[in-house]
C-alpha cells in the first residue's frame, strides 16, 4: 500500500508543474518499435551498436532511442537507430502521450535517474521493460525523499534488472528490487559495428600491396590533408617503402585532394592500382562500411582524421580498433572522447598533434611488434560490452517474439 501511496502523491504533485507540449519527430510507422533510453553519451553509443546489431537480425523493426541532459554529444548520430531525440519531462500527461503515440514493443533504460511517471505508466500498459547497466550513479533515495517508496515502485516495474557489479545489485535489492529479477553482468560498452569483409576483396588488396608497409589516413578532412602528407614525407625518410593510403571525409572533394597532392609533389594513384614508386594511394570515391573495414584490416597502423583539426569532433575509433589496428588521433574528438579515452588508457592509441608527432609515431609504431601490441589492446577494449550486448539481444528477440500490441 505504501508503494501505492508514494506512487499516488508523486503523480499528483508532478501533475500540477507546467506541462509542455509533446511534439513526436515522425508519425509511429507500422511494425514493431523498440524504444531505448540512454543516460550518457558512452550508454548512448553503446545504444546504437546494440540497435544495428539487432536490426541486422529483424530488419522491421524500428529502434527509437531516447536522451536527457546528461547524455552529452552524440556519437555518430543515427546509426542503428531509426530516430533520437530527447525524452519527455515526468510529467503524468507526457508521458501518456508518449506511450500513446510510440506504443513500444520493448523498453530498455540504461543507468538510473529513474522517470517514475513514464516508467509506472508504461507498466500499467503492461509494456516489457528492462533495466540495464544500472550502477551506482542515479539511485539518489534523497531526491526523492518525500515518497520514500517510490524508488521501490519503479524497480517493480522492470521485468529483468542487470546490475553492474554486486554492490550495485545489493543496492537495488535494498531498494526494493526483487533478488530473482537482478542480475550481475558485464557493463554496457561500445564497440564496433559488425561489418563482414569480403575475403576476395581482402585477398585482391593484399595481392596489389605487394608486401609492402602501409599505414592508413581514414575521414581526412580537406585542411588535414597537408599535415598528414608531410608527416609521410618524413616517415618514407627512414622507410623509402612506405605506403600512405588516403582516405579522404569528403569524396566528392575529390579534386581537391588530387590538386594538394600534385602539389606536395607526392607519388599517387588512385586505390585500386600501384606500383613500388607510388607513395599514396587515394581513394577518393565514397566508401561504405565494407571498404573502409577492408583498409582498416590491412592497416597496422591507421590515423583516425577529423581530428587534427577543430570543427569536426573526431570519428568513431572502434571500427579500426575491431579490425586490428592501431590507433592514431589528433586533439578534437570532443564527440568520442570517451571512446579514445577507453583506447588510449588501454595502450590502443595515441595522440598526435602535427606532422612532427604523427611522422615520429608513424616511423615508430610501423613496427610490426608496437603495432601488434597496441591491436591487441584495442580487440580487448571494443570486446569489453560484448557479453552484455549478446545477452540483451538475446532477451530482446524472447520479448519481442512473445510481445502484444500496446
Amino acid at each position: 500500500m505504501a508503494r501505492s501511496l508514494s506512487l499516488a502523491a508523486y503523480r499528483a504533485l508532478s501533475a500540477r508543474k507546467p506541462q509542455a507540449t509533446f511534439a513526436p519527430p515522425v508519425d509511429r510507422p507500422e511494425g514493431e518499435v523498440l524504444w531505448a533510453h540512454a543516460t550518457s553519451s558512452m550508454r548512448l553509443a553503446a545504444l546504437q551498436n546494440f540497435g544495428f546489431r539487432l536490426k541486422q537480425q529483424r530488419p522491421d523493426l524500428h529502434v527509437l532511442i531516447t536522451t536527457s541532459q546528461r547524455t552529452g554529444p552524440g556519437e555518430e548520430l543515427w546509426q542503428g537507430a531509426d530516430w533520437i531525440c530527447p525524452l519527455v519531462p515526468d510529467h503524468p500527461e507526457l508521458a501518456r502521450a508518449f506511450l500513446d503515440h510510440w506504443r513500444p514493443d520493448l523498453g530498455v533504460w540504461t543507468g538510473g535517474y529513474l522517470q517514475p511517471n513514464l516508467i509506472s505508466t508504461a507498466r500499467e500498459r503492461d509494456l516489457p521493460m528492462v533495466l540495464i547497466d544500472a550502477d551506482n550513479e542515479g539511485f539518489d533515495e534523497a531526491r526523492h525523499s518525500w515518497f520514500p517508496s517510490l524508488i521501490r515502485s519503479c524497480l517493480g516495474c522492470f521485468e529483468t534488472i542487470l546490475s553492474a557489479d554486486e554492490a550495485t545489485a545489493e543496492r537495488l535489492i535494498r531498494l526494493g528490487a526483487k533478488a530473482e529479477k537482478v542480475t550481475v553482468s558485464a557493463r554496457l560498452r561500445n564497440g564496433s559495428m559488425p561489418v563482414a569483409i569480403n575475403e576476395t576483396d581482402l585477398k585482391e588488396v593484399t595481392d596489389m600491396l605487394g608486401g609492402r608497409p602501409i599505414w592508413l589516413a581514414a575521414h581526412v578532412q580537406p585542411d588535414e590533408v597537408e599535415t598528414v602528407l608531410a608527416a609521410h614525407r618524413h616517415a618514407i625518410r627512414l622507410a623509402h617503402r612506405l605506403l600512405l593510403v588516403l582516405l579522404p571525409a569528403s569524396p566528392d572533394q575529390a579534386d581537391a585532394y588530387r590538386t594538394m597532392l600534385e602539389q606536395a609533389g607526392m607519388r599517387w594513384s588512385d586505390c585500386d592500382t600501384t606500383d613500388d614508386s607510388t607513395q599514396v594511394l587515394l581513394c577518393d570515391t565514397e566508401c561504405g562500411l565494407d571498404e573502409i573495414a577492408l583498409w582498416y584490416r590491412v592497416a597496422p597502423l591507421s590515423l583516425v582524421g577529423s581530428s587534427l583539426k577543430p570543427g569536426y569532433g573526431g570519428h568513431d575509433p572502434f571500427m579500426a580498433a575491431a579490425f586490428g589496428s592501431a590507433i592514431l588521433y589528433g586533439p578534437n574528438v570532443r564527440n568520442h572522447l570517451s571512446a579514445y579515452s577507453r583506447l588510449a588508457s588501454a595502450g590502443a592509441a595515441r595522440i598526435v598533434k602535427d606532422a612532427d608527432t604523427l611522422s615520429a609515431a608513424v616511423s615508430r609504431l610501423i613496427a610490426p611488434d608496437q603495432a601488434a601490441s597496441m591491436a591487441l589492446a584495442g580487440w580487448e577494449v571494443v570486446s569489453e560490452g560484448a557479453h552484455l550486448t549478446d545477452q540483451l539481444l538475446e532477451l530482446a528477440h524472447d520479448t519481442l517474439d512473445h510481445a502484444g500490441p500496446h
